[in-house]
């Protein structure tokens, strides 16, 4: 749709803070289940033209059609409060959750490669600037130089692309 219409929409994150420690103390499986409840929450926080998915073992990514940077991070908001006010109640074991959250806009035909990189660096600067954050990455022309910077030393650049 977006790439015959030309229609915004804005790809977000959502990494689960400290989800390795939570492997650590209650087990794999404990860890599974968590994941299996902070689905339910996320889609119980999105519309049914939302796209949710998991991106990697403990990042969900979401798509949301023709949202805008302000409805994009009343979203991300809505969702980093309810998963961190969250008690996980899984066997014997009570613990609290949080994530970290990055999102970009997506209005013109780029490549999807760069607008995860710009994604995953805005999730990065959330966990640096303390975890359990939402940040907004901005999509700029080359930005992608800047991402290699900041993520590689400069000798291993000769390895990408």
């Amino acid at each position: 749709r977006h790439q015959h219409y030309y229609s915004p929409y804005t790809i977000m994150l959502i990494d689960v803070d400290h989800m390795r420690a939570i492997n650590q103390n209650y087990g794999e499986h404990i860890g599974d289940l968590s994941l299996i409840q902070i689905t339910k929450i996320l889609k119980s926080a999105i519309y049914p033209t939302d796209v949710l998915c998991r991106y990697e073992s403990d990042c969900f990514a979401l798509i949301l059609p023709e949202v805008y940077e302000q409805g994009a991070n009343i979203t991300a908001e809505h969702i980093r409060n309810t998963i961190s006010e969250h008690v996980f109640k899984i066997n014997e074991f009570k613990f609290g959750i949080t994530v970290s959250i990055g999102f970009t806009m997506v209005q013109k035909s780029q490549p999807l490669r760069n607008e995860l990189q710009c994604v995953d660096f805005a999730v990065q600067q959330a966990k640096q600037a303390g975890r359990n954050q939402v940040r907004y990455c901005a999509p700029e022309k080359n930005k992608a130089e800047t991402y290699k910077l900041k993520y590689f030393k400069e000798s291993d650049l000769k390895f990408i692309d």
